[in-house]
């Protein structure tokens, strides 16, 4: 019976899983080699599995997301929103490139950098943040809207990098679902409170006063979430935009802030 290509990928994914699963058998790191020679086998391509080799290791080098378990996650959603690309030329000339630009159009302030990897915040500066809000240029300046942004620039296969820009968005996260919570909240105990309040009863005023506060919170809890994934999407779709330019090669000249 043959089998397709996808049957393919689950066959080896659960061999694989099935062989290591197995104290009995010795398991041992393959080389790069053997990898290409089993890839061969199967039927792919040499460059691809060479290519798929060097994303590998480059993810790998990638700081893995810290954990995030806080009540904010559980109720509003995800803090940290994750973009990959992996794009031509050396990783000197990358990195160039996407740190010139983040400072010069993107508004935003290099804190620390390191061996490929970098992070930047929202520049504080008056200039900076007049041309944030002012939009200049028609740009909507979403990254320097998060908390932090960190930019990795590793190396694949001669002539190939992977980028990945990783987007804290914890702060507008805090501020758009307690901001929700808050005022709904705030909301449903006055009108909680008015409609007991017509009972002329001190104790039907605070009963209608909890039940009013819980169930505008609840209610600010699926706003929040509403609202904080619109904003969540367009940081996506920003970081997301960056490396497309950066794939066709339109980072070269970023435009200058206006002094």
């Amino acid at each position: 019976m043959p089998v397709s290509r996808s049957e393919l990928d689950r066959v080896i994914r659960r061999a694989t899983e099935l062989q290591f699963a197995d104290g009995t058998d010795d398991v041992r790191e393959l080389t790069e080699d053997e990898v290409l020679r089993i890839g061969r086998e199967v039927g792919l391509d040499r460059a691809h599995m060479k290519r798929a080799l060097g994303e590998v290791r480059a993810e790998a080098m990638v700081p893995a997301l810290p954990a995030d378990r806080g009540l904010m996650r559980r109720l509003i959603g995800e803090g940290r929103v994750r973009a990959e690309r992996v794009v031509s030329g050396s990783v000197g000339t990358v990195e160039e490139r996407l740190v010139r630009w983040l400072a010069e159009a993107e508004s935003l302030h290099l804190v620390r950098r390191r061996a490929g990897i970098s992070l930047w915040e929202p520049d504080a500066g008056w200039v900076a943040q007049l041309q944030r809000g002012l939009k200049w240029h028609g740009h909507q300046y979403d990254l320097a809207q998060a908390r932090q942004l960190e930019l990795s620039v590793q190396p694949m296969e001669e002539g190939f990098v992977l980028v990945t820009l990783t987007v804290d968005l914890r702060n507008i996260r805090a501020e758009v679902g307690g901001g929700f919570m808050a005022g709904f909240g705030f909301l449903g105990g006055g009108v909680g409170i008015a409609i007991a309040g017509v009972l002329m009863s001190p104790p039907a005023a605070v009963a209608g006063g909890v039940v009013g506060i819980s169930a505008g919170i609840l209610g600010g809890i699926g706003a929040g979430r509403g609202s904080f994934h619109g904003k969540e999407e367009r940081a996506r779709l920003a970081a997301e935009g960056l490396l497309d330019r950066l794939e066709r090669g339109e980072l070269t000249d970023p435009p200058r802030r206006r002094r």
